[in-house]
């Protein structure tokens, strides 16, 4: 059996029990075959997001949201996080603020 696919919704979470005839967890297999027109994937959209903008795949399910932040940057320890680290951080949080590049 396939493991849910989990999403927020107006707030709170949502879990969505799906059945299909692939299952898999190579995201570029995955991308293959929604462009084949073989079913719906979740799938990252910085992953898609050329096929979206090129309308070769449609988003479906846009009032539902991944569960947990987007993207995560992930160090060592706070307390000693060099200059470049907060830097990279900062820059990203800066140009990202308007959503990601990708969406």
């Amino acid at each position: 059996m396939a493991p849910p696919w989990r999403f927020t919704v107006d707030g709170r979470p949502c879990t969505l029990a799906i059945e299909g005839r692939w299952r898999m967890n190579n995201t570029e297999a995955m991308r293959d075959l929604a462009l084949a027109d073989a079913g719906l994937v979740q799938i990252a959209a910085f992953l898609v997001g050329g096929d979206l903008r090129a309308g070769t795949l449609v988003p479906v399910l846009e009032g539902f949201t991944g569960p947990g932040a987007p993207v995560c940057a992930v160090y060592p320890n706070r307390r000693h996080l060099s200059p470049k680290v907060r830097r990279l951080i900062d820059e990203i949080d800066r140009a990202w603020a308007d959503g990601a590049p990708w969406n």
